[in-house]
């Protein structure tokens, strides 16, 4: 946690628009004091900052904070579709937001829906699932498809998502 002084700057720096101190803000606060530091960075339009109460909620059931992010997906906030992508695909270790059930239909679902609305980590997640076949075990009728997640993977570079590109790059040596 920040000194009094620092954190009481970077509170200030956040209200002032600055949104990555409002990331810097929030980091070691719990509850209220979080969320409302959040709030704002989600209104400067860091989108992660979105959902980090929902996912760092420790006291809420993972099945309520599910559903918390299915409503925000519904809004059309990309970012909780991705999170929703990685929950049901199994990926998601965040915050003990493991699904205990995967479901590849609903992970293609939410990731198709994330990467439309923009989040390329939504689009890299599909060409993950199409290139690596990766959740096979659990998913038996996903098709490897290797133009597929190419086109998967550039569309989440172009979004700027890091691993798309690295994805791209990969699969395309």
């Amino acid at each position: 946690p920040l000194p009094s002084k620092s954190y009481d700057l970077i509170v200030k720096a956040c209200s002032l628009g600055e949104p990555r101190a409002c990331l810097d803000g929030a980091s070691g606060k719990t509850g209220e004091a979080a969320k409302v530091i959040f709030d704002q960075a989600c209104d400067a339009g860091i989108m992660s900052a979105c959902i980090e109460p929902i996912v760092r909620d420790r006291e809420t059931s993972a099945e309520v904070r599910i559903a918390q992010l299915e409503v925000l997906c519904d809004e059309a906030l990309a970012v909780a579709c991705a999170e929703l992508a990685n929950i049901h695909s199994g990926r998601s270790i965040l915050y003990n937001m493991r699904h205990p059930n995967p479901d590849k239909g609903l992970a293609v679902k939410f990731a198709q829906k994330a990467c439309d609305l923009g989040a390329g980590n939504g689009c890299t997640l599909l060409g993950q699932m199409a290139t690596h076949n990766r959740y096979d075990d659990r998913f038996d009728t996903f098709e490897k498809d290797i133009q597929k997640a190419v086109s998967h993977f550039q569309k989440g570079c172009d979004l700027g998502d890091a691993n798309g590109c690295s994805s791209l790059a990969a699969s395309i040596q």
